[in-house]
């Protein structure tokens, strides 16, 4: 099954609480690991409190493996929270049975303090509001006060 421009909204009791787009999705059922793909990008955006934006995650590619509840992002990965945080990398993943995020490649994660580097990737919950670095280098600003 394949679709163009395809829009998703998930609602939980008349919240939204997730919007997605992808200009391309193709579901593959009957490999023998069913997976669907999204071979042009996604664009994902969770919500706590609609229309307050929790986080966001757009990448070139994406896939989610159905059976394993795993998905993975690949080429401009690029996930925000609410508080402004925003993570770079190549690749990352998500689990959605443990709730998190993570991914053993180099990420950059920019915050109002400062740039800080991953050089073995991170690991985070799946909003992006509790991340560590994995070989962690930066520099954090400080106000003089």
């Amino acid at each position: 099954m394949s679709a163009l421009e395809v829009h998703i909204e998930r609602n939980d009791s008349g919240q939204i609480i997730l919007k997605a787009y992808a200009p391309e999705f193709s579901y593959y059922k009957n490999a023998k690991e069913p997976y669907t793909e999204f071979p042009k990008g996604l664009k994902v955006e969770t919500y706590k409190n609609y229309p307050i934006l929790e986080s966001s995650m757009k990448a070139d590619y994406a896939k989610n493996l159905e059976t394993r509840k795993l998905w993975e992002a690949k080429s401009n990965v690029e996930v925000s929270n609410y508080k402004g945080d925003t993570l770079n990398t190549e690749l990352l993943y998500w689990n959605q049975n443990k709730r998190i995020i993570y991914s053993d490649k180099f990420c950059r994660v920019k915050t109002a303090d400062g740039v800080l580097y991953g050089k073995n990737g991170f690991e985070a919950d799946e909003n992006f509001t509790r991340w560590k670095l994995k070989n962690t280098k930066g520099t954090i600003y400080s106000k003089d006060e």
